[in-house]
């Protein structure tokens, strides 16, 4: 089991205040914000860690640039995929390729 099944594990014992506190955790170290791909709606709607939200629900978002794996929450968690605010949750990704 790596880090991030582990996360997970960890994450459905946890009542919501938990859940938020950790999730809040991913977002003070998310670099999103930095990345090409994100836009004006991204920005002003705050949406950050996709890999753990998924992608965009109110944003079109065009594909020009990824900076997933330089995120410090990637190798926190060692996660496999990029673009997930395009291509949805790195849950999302491990769940389509079983």
């Amino acid at each position: 089991m790596d880090k991030f099944d582990q996360y997970m594990d960890h994450m459905k014992g946890l009542g919501p205040e938990e859940v938020r506190n950790m999730m809040d955790d991913k977002r003070k170290k998310c670099t999103c914000a930095s990345c090409p791909s994100y836009n004006e709606c991204t920005s002003a709607k705050r949406e950050l860690i996709f890999c753990l939200v998924g992608k965009s629900k109110d944003c079109m978002i065009d594909e020009v640039g990824c900076i997933c794996p330089d995120c410090p929450v990637t190798a926190e968690l060692d996660l496999l995929n990029t673009y997930y605010c395009t291509q949805g949750s790195e849950n999302e990704f491990r769940r389509s390729t079983k």
